[in-house]
């Protein structure tokens, strides 16, 4: 009898444990731009929140096998209430999950405005990727440049400016996107391309709302 109730007791338990791969699944789900309340509908509620000048940090600590499989984190940046960036990787110690501490310190460190590259650096960044005949090329410049490097949204506009059509101004947005600091601006952007649809597209990446 004692064996059977045990048996029952266990398989209720496990019933009430989310299925193994669920959780990636919907953390796979998340798209930059999305609100906080559609975040919340798809991943639940944070274990961890984060707020760092003008950015909230979310953190969600999960495994694919409960119990026993590795831990898993995952932090969602939002900034003026939207996603800005999404990541997911192993917990450093891979241990099993503990309770939180107090005052938890957030990583990734969220860029603060002394960051910014300065205006002497910023230009001669400009020259280089200017000078560059192919816009690939060009594209690869702007990469190295934005390695470790913030900018403000005057600074992403005259480089965006560089590039003749949307597609190619989307693509150095995607990679300046990360790295900017003043988001409060960031329609000054949205409003440098022609279509609605790139208008759109270059709003998820900045996590601003446009219509």
């Amino acid at each position: 009898m004692k064996q059977l109730l045990l048996q029952w007791t266990t398989l209720m338990w496990l019933m009430l444990l989310p299925l193994p791969m669920e959780a990636a699944k919907r953390f796979d789900e998340i798209q930059l731009g999305m609100t906080q309340q559609e975040v919340r509908a798809l991943v639940g509620k944070p274990d961890l929140t984060r707020m760092d000048r003008s950015v909230m940090q979310w953190e969600y600590q999960w495994q694919k096998v409960p119990l026993i499989g590795d831990v898993y984190i995952t932090t969602v940046d939002f900034v003026n209430g939207r996603v800005t960036a999404c990541n997911t990787f192993l917990r450093p110690d891979n241990t099993a999950m503990m309770p939180t501490p107090a005052y938890p310190q957030p990583y990734p460190p969220q860029p603060y405005i002394d960051d910014m590259m300065c205006d002497e650096d910023f230009n001669t960044l400009y020259r280089y990727v200017k000078g560059e005949t192919f816009d690939d090329n060009r594209l690869k410049l702007l990469t190295v440049g934005c390695l470790g490097n913030c900018f403000s949204c005057a600074q992403c506009q005259r480089m965006l400016a560089i590039y003749t059509f949307d597609d190619d101004r989307l693509k150095a947005l995607r990679i300046m996107a990360p790295h900017i600091i003043d988001r409060q601006n960031a329609l000054t952007l949205v409003a440098l391309f022609s279509f609605d649809s790139n208008k759109a597209a270059a709003a998820r990446l900045l996590g601003v709302p446009w219509n």
